[in-house]
């Protein structure tokens, strides 16, 4: 599922860069959304500012495909090689047990972005003088459903938390998810972010 393609090479720096592709699981995806990679309109960014909300009254997914199962495939792909897409990939995973046409178009749309990245992956350029170099950023999105879902849904204050740790300034690990907690506040949501991601990176 992941065919994971590794290119090594040498930066005009010196260092050496590992460029990681799956190709072949962004082609899978593709054809999957009834997409043509060759005539289908492509996007910049693989998805909108605003959220995907619930959309409980929209018109049904009829576009022909499994929702599901791209969704996986594109999860894979996020968590493999393609960090940049994580926040769209899980905005439509929320969806997976009762899509609608609104969350279908989205998951087309981040599938035109990957018809214009195909050729792109993670690009690994570990630093020989800081191996063992750890930095972390996190940041977190509070209450970002409010006003976009229905208010008395608990879900639509939950807070999202977004990070990426990198050793040896190469990214390793990152995640984008909406927390498990209600927080009431920015700053709380901000403590509770940083709990999550010390999760991964106390051990580390």
């Amino acid at each position: 599922m992941g065919d994971i393609l590794v290119f090594q090479s040498s930066a005009s720096d010196g260092k050496q860069e590992i460029l990681m592709l799956q190709m072949g699981l962004i082609d899978r995806i593709i054809s999957a959304l009834g997409l043509d990679g060759e005539m289908s309109n492509s996007t910049r960014t693989p998805a909108l500012e605003s959220p995907l909300p619930k959309d409980a009254q929209g018109d049904p997914h009829d576009m022909c495909f499994n929702y599901a199962i791209v969704v996986g495939m594109a999860m894979y792909l996020c968590n493999d090689s393609r960090p940049e897409i994580t926040f769209a990939v899980h905005q439509c995973a929320r969806h997976s047990f009762n899509p609608k046409r609104k969350h279908a178009e989205y998951l087309k749309r981040l599938g035109r972005y990957l018809i214009k990245t195909r050729n792109n992956g993670l690009i690994l350029r570990p630093d020989p003088e800081n191996m063992f170099k750890i930095d972390c950023y996190v940041d977190t999105d509070f209450a970002g459903l409010w006003n976009h879902e229905d208010g008395q849904d608990p879900h639509c204050v939950k807070s999202r938390t977004g990070y990426v740790i990198y050793v040896g300034g190469s990214p390793i690990i990152w995640s984008s998810k909406l927390q498990t907690l209600i927080a009431s506040s920015t700053m709380e949501s901000e403590y509770i972010a940083m709990s999550t991601v010390c999760q991964e990176l106390i051990p580390l």
